[in-house]
């Protein structure tokens, strides 16, 4: 009961010690969990064991992270990496069962969907819910900024400084220093270091 009510409360006169009376929890669930960091009321966390969380990492209230170890009678061993001064606004969605790795310094605005998994929908056979998942890792670089709304789907790997516009679909990878927006997610600028501007394609 005391745990509930140190998870839940929001109390802003109570926010710092609150802050760290969580971090103190959080510092036994989590794999790895560092310094200064700020979490707020979360949605679920699901085998946090299977999470690591860097330093001054932000995250706001109604995170749902969920380290997936067991899909129908298949065993996983997920790995979710989190850097350092990391900042994941409200109401974000993780779903790991192999590997999603989000850099330093990546800011993930609200809404966001990051998973390094699929459904296989190819037997019509059977529900949904009963078929089997595929999995590739997913990777976000550091410096990069993840749009309201956008999804991050799996096997795609996101280069450093990069911007995803909001509600983006990002089904392939993208490399450094480019701007995508849409859905499926596509190009429109790079930043040229030559010229030091961002340049349509």
């Amino acid at each position: 009961m005391i745990l509930k009510k140190l998870l839940q409360c929001t109390d802003e006169f109570e926010l710092q010690t609150i802050l760290m009376l969580r971090n103190l929890f959080y510092k036994k669930w989590f794999k790895k969990y560092g310094s200064g960091n700020k979490i707020g009321k979360p949605m679920m966390i699901v085998h946090p064991e299977k999470a690591e969380i860097g330093n001054h990492v932000t995250i706001r209230s109604r995170l749902r992270m969920e380290m997936i170890v067991l899909w129908g009678n298949r065993k996983y061993n997920p790995l979710l990496s989190i850097g350092n001064n990391v900042c994941i606004e409200q109401n974000c969605h993780i779903a790991c069962t192999e590997k999603i790795t989000i850099c330093d310094h990546v800011l993930i605005s609200s809404n966001v969907f990051i998973t390094d998994l699929d459904h296989d929908y190819r037997d019509k056979n059977k529900s949904i819910i009963k078929k089997r998942i595929k999995t590739s890792p997913t990777y976000i670089g550091k410096n990069t900024f993840i749009g309201s709304g956008a999804k991050i789907l799996s096997g795609v790997r996101i280069g450093e400084n990069c911007v995803i516009g909001a509600n983006a679909v990002i089904t392939k990878s993208i490399p450094d220093n480019c701007l995508v927006v849409g859905v499926p997610g596509r190009i429109i600028k790079k930043y040229s270091v030559d010229t030091g501007q961002w340049e349509s394609v």
